[in-house]
């Protein structure tokens, strides 16, 4: 694309892409207007894409002179969306350390947690939790970044998107693992944010043509669909999906479903006590309820013995029997609901 009659234009990311010169209010005020034009059809919100470039000119785009302008923007747009639809939401993509992130909270409801979805997918890729990916860690550092801000906000969990190589071509194509991420994602507070796709198990790497293709390949409803491949990645037919033996789509159902749980949805976390590194466990509290989150992060059966009194709440391939001498299958996922708040995870692998 060109532009013959203007003289000059900002184009952030690629040369035909110029930027929405969000400063000018004839601009400002036809993107409201196609924000109403959806509103008023039930969309429920928007996702601002790479709000770090608005109105950036410097290449700074985190400077303190363009996050108040920002602000400015986002609660006009929060006024726009909230007085058609209160309940709709104005989610960002801001894609740097959380600690800069935090800084856009003013404003949005929301931000996508990029930090978070790195140290998830780092450590179900290492079978490992440990100092250098330390999920429980990490997510409530972010916290503590985003409470600095004194706003409302909801935190935006997610794997990927589609600026990324997808989960199962990360996890070297294997659907324990897809899982397991998906389940890590799915028990911490928050709203769970799925890329398309990712529910049927579908792959896309970026190749040596450096483009996006790979990992933008279109939904497959059915096998019925003449779809182009893109160097050849095979496609999970939602379809066949649904058949007895192909269970990602129905894995995806059974995770989502937890999110109803307020005590899941909106609970605290807390740090657990454990001794060894396959496992990621964390408490989740919410109205005088908690509950013991433990993931097997390993390819092999392990031994599990929990110094507290709890009972199984949700056993997601786990095959937990309970009693005083408990095994969790591989890259499997175990909540229990605790009746004692001390928790200690003495853990052994099975010889």
């Amino acid at each position: 694309m060109v532009f013959p009659q203007w003289t000059a234009v900002l184009c952030v990311f690629l040369g035909s892409n110029a930027r929405i010169k969000f400063d000018d209010p004839v601009v400002r005020e036809a993107t409201f207007d196609i924000a109403r034009f959806w509103l008023d059809r039930g969309v429920g919100g928007f996702r601002l894409d790479a709000v770090r470039h608005f109105f950036d000119s410097t290449g700074i785009p985190d400077s303190h002179q363009y996050l108040t302008t920002k602000h400015s923007l986002f609660e006009r747009v929060q006024q726009v969306v909230k007085t058609i639809n209160p309940a709709a939401v104005v989610v960002a993509e801001v894609w740097s350390p959380a600690e800069a992130v935090a800084r856009y909270l003013p404003g949005i409801d929301s931000a996508f947690n990029f930090d978070l979805a790195t140290a998830i997918l780092t450590t179900v890729a290492s079978s490992s939790d440990n100092s250098s990916t330390d999920v429980v860690g990490n997510f409530l550092n972010i916290q503590a970044f985003y409470d600095e801000q004194n706003t409302p906000y909801y935190d935006s969990l997610f794997l990927t998107n589609h600026d990324q190589d997808r989960v199962m071509s990360l996890l070297d194509n294997n659907p324990s693992k897809a899982k397991l991420a998906a389940n890590i994602m799915f028990t911490l507070p928050g709203v769970s944010w799925i890329y398309y796709g990712e529910e049927l198990g579908m792959r896309g790497a970026r190749t040596a043509s450096f483009t996006d293709a790979e990992r933008r390949q279109p939904m497959p409803w059915q096998t019925s669909f003449q779809v182009a491949l893109v160097d050849g990645y095979p496609l999970e037919f939602a379809n066949q999906q649904l058949a007895p033996g192909n269970d990602m789509f129905l894995h995806y159902q059974t995770i989502t479903a937890l999110k109803s749980d307020p005590v899941i949805r909106l609970g605290e976390v807390g740090q657990v006590t454990k001794t060894q590194r396959h496992f990621l466990a964390y408490t989740l509290t919410y109205d005088q309820t908690s509950y013991l989150v433990v993931h097997n992060l390993s390819s092999s059966e392990r031994a599990l013995y929990v110094d507290a009194d709890v009972s199984v709440l949700h056993d997601i391939n786990a095959g937990i029997d309970e009693g005083s001498d408990m095994t969790m299958q591989p890259y499997s996922t175990v909540i229990f609901e605790v009746q004692t708040r001390e928790i200690t995870l003495p853990f052994e692998p099975i010889k």
